[in-house]
């Protein structure tokens, strides 16, 4: 008897949940498809999304985006600012204020970046700079005719400072000498608000003035000195430089105060901005009101009339200031300006306008991938929708889906706010968008989208606990919603730190297949076999000390996937060298194990791994849950269990469910779900209503 080809399952490569689930042509949840070669056993592979591990635990919460200068990541939690190392040790910076998404950037300033960081609400705050060094100059009185009634006059300039320039005269007495006349100015230099404001001071040994201003704002002060035409002697100053100028300072005024984040106004030049970027040698500044300043090439100082105002729109605010592919773009609520470096002389702004573009920025935080490496800028407009912008590109491509439009424009109406992050594995780039509902992802290398969702503390899946998104060390480092900690994307683990990660697929409705007719079977190919025999999860130590009752207490970088009664494999550790060998661990907390039977002697030196090598009957035999639904998504019904195989046993191909009733006027839907923390492969499914018919 002849018998029939199974019809295939509809699977989505891209994620479409529709405004209602009988419109859904099928869902991704934290999995992504991707194509295979040519002869391949299907053409696309649904993937497992990669987990996340911690990188380092902090007492923070509420994290707010980071930057690497240098050999440190700065990194700004609610009302703090911290420094992060490679080998994850955090040092607090101190009070950055606020609890909004900052934007942050860095210069090329030698040797040490000025680091700054703004806040929507408290402006922009200095997390690094140079140590604060005085530029210097000399001003020596000379003459061998002093005559009463002669006018000297000495002249303060500095283009980058408000009230500048400022004139300094001095009426010769008859009792003078060079060495009262020096004192005679330094005492009206220290006199002067204007100048003791900007941070400049004087000292007078003899005939010799000393000036000082602090910082390498300094560099651009000049001195001039003259006299009155009804001068009869032959008074004068000269100057070390001979040029009239300070020199030799370094860092910027009240910046980064005893290592404290420290406001920054542009030594009172700069209005409050809303955002910062770097671009050339130049930091740029936006306000609310629709300006853009720019400091001196790799430096803090600013001139308060180095500025242009975005003027291709008038009912809009300016949110952002972002440095992409040679350009400075600057996103308004209507439009984006585009400006490109004419090397303009200071203190002209130093780029000039070459065009617009007519989607703008919904909120300050809905764009990134202009991340060092990342180089694709994608951004929700003012029409709800997702724009992508390739390197070299002028020209934004619309990448979103009707689905998310939809769920973007009911969070905006909700008051809601949206953020933006990105990240890198195995060659591939992703772009994140999260609210307090829902998170979803653009693939840029199949131009698809998926969605995210993380295990909440309640117990419920909600939206992706990775924030944000920047390289450092080697690793994508994200900020994490549900702690302070700060994690990295991890491709070898299939958790997050340690909680369940769910693997879901949703097909679309199976319209190919008769109503009515008895659903005979169900077949999915899976990568059979992916089962792990041992957890093999890497604990770096960064510590030891003596523990409860005196064994060796490790500290580690994370115990996240790690149990009390676990064994681990400890080696490569120094000094406390007892620790050394294998042992059955207690969880201490979310940095710190106590091995077992052991006993400390010897102060710890540095390095170590504890290898957690414990069987986990969990994940020795993966299962997929296979659920229906016969009402388009509506309800579905309760989950089936199938294996995957345990560690190397894949003589089985499917997982395969059978005798499930008869299919409906909406067609079957189907539901694929994984917990387990391996490596999940999907190859496609079919159903049949002959139970001797094998999906293909």
């Amino acid at each position: 008897m002849a018998v029939s080809r199974p019809t295939p399952i509809p699977f989505p490569t891209s994620s479409f949940p529709g405004a209602n689930p009988q419109e859904s042509a099928g869902r991704l949840i934290n999995c992504y498809i991707e194509e295979l070669g040519e002869g391949g056993p299907a053409k696309y592979i649904w993937r497992r999304s990669p987990g996340l591990s911690q990188y380092v635990a902090t007492a923070q919460s509420g994290y707010r985006g980071g930057l690497v200068a240098n050999n440190l990541s700065f990194e700004a939690w609610a009302n703090n600012a911290s420094s992060v190392d490679a080998s994850g040790a955090v040092t607090s910076i101190g009070n950055l204020p606020g609890t909004k998404k900052v934007s942050i950037a860095r210069n090329q300033a030698s040797p040490t970046p000025d680091v700054i960081a703004v806040d929507l609400d408290n402006g922009a705050y200095v997390l690094e700079s140079a140590s604060v060094t005085a530029a210097t100059a000399t001003a020596t009185v000379s003459g061998s005719s002093i005559v009463a009634g002669d006018i000297l006059d000495l002249t303060v300039l500095n283009e980058f400072l408000n009230n500048f320039p400022v004139a300094l005269t001095y009426t010769v007495l008859n009792t003078d000498t060079t060495t009262t006349i020096a004192t005679a100015f330094k005492n009206l230099i220290n006199a002067n608000t204007i100048l003791s404001t900007a941070g400049l001071s004087a000292t007078s040994s003899a005939a010799v003035i000393t000036i000082s201003q602090n910082g390498s704002i300094g560099n651009s002060t000049s001195l001039t000195f003259g006299t009155s035409s009804n001068n009869t002697g032959n008074e004068t100053i000269t100057f070390n430089p001979t040029t009239g100028g300070l020199s030799g300072g370094t860092g910027t005024p009240g910046a980064f105060v005893g290592g404290v984040p420290t406001a920054y106004n542009g030594q009172g030049g700069l209005p409050q901005p809303n955002s910062v970027t770097f671009q050339d040698g130049y930091l740029f500044f936006t306000t609310a009101a629709g300006k853009c300043y720019a400091t001196a090439l790799n430096s803090l100082t600013m001139n308060a009339l180095t500025y242009i105002t975005v003027q291709a729109k008038s009912d809009v605010t300016l949110l952002r200031a972002i440095a992409f592919s040679g350009l400075l773009f600057l996103f308004t609520t209507g439009s984006a300006e585009i400006w490109q470096d004419v090397a303009n002389a200071a203190p002209a702004f130093p780029y000039g306008r070459i065009g617009v573009l007519e989607y703008g920025l919904i909120q300050s935080a809905a764009i990134a991938g202009f991340e060092n490496g990342f180089s694709q800028l994608i951004w929700v407009a003012q029409d709800f929708g997702v724009y992508w912008l390739p390197a070299g590109s002028l020209a934004p491509i619309k990448a979103s889906p009707p689905d998310l439009d939809r769920l973007i424009e009911a969070q905006i109406h909700k008051g809601n706010t949206l953020e933006a992050g990105c990240y890198i594995f195995a060659g591939k780039k992703f772009w994140t968008l999260s609210c307090p509902d829902w998170s979803w992802e653009f693939n840029l290398e199949t131009k698809k989208w998926n969605e995210r969702w993380s295990l909440q503390t309640t117990g419920i899946f909600g939206r992706w606990r990775a924030t944000g998104g920047h390289p450092a060390f080697g690793k994508w480092l994200v900020g994490d919603e549900q702690s302070g900690n700060l994690l990295w994307i991890d491709d070898s683990n299939f958790t997050e730190n340690g909680a369940v990660q769910l693997f879901r697929i949703e097909s679309g409705p199976v319209k190919n297949f008769p109503n009515q007719v008895r659903v005979a079977r169900a077949d999915f190919d899976f990568d059979m076999g992916v089962g792990i025999a041992v957890a093999n999860f890497s604990m770096t130590v960064t510590g030891a000390a003596s523990g409860t009752g005196g064994v060796v207490r490790l500290a580690v970088n994370s115990t996240a996937q790690a149990d009390t009664d676990d064994t681990a494999i400890v080696s490569g550790v120094t000094g406390t060298t007892e620790a050394n060998g294998t042992w059955v661990i207690t969880i201490i907390d979310a940095t710190h194990i106590e091995l077992q039977g052991s006993v400390f002697k010897n102060a710890y030196v540095s390095g170590g791994t504890a290898i957690d090598v414990t069987s986990e009957p969990n994940a020795i035999t993966p299962t997929v849950a296979i659920s229906m639904s016969k009402n388009g998504g509506l309800n579905w019904g309760n989950p089936l269990v199938r294996q995957l195989g345990s560690q190397g046993h894949a003589l089985r191909q499917r997982a395969s469910v059978t005798s499930m009733g008869l299919s409906g006027t909406m067609g079957v839907r189907w539901r694929l779900d994984v917990t387990d923390p391996v490596y999940t492969g999907f190859l496609g499914g079919t159903q049949a209503s002959d139970p001797r018919v094998v999906g293909l």
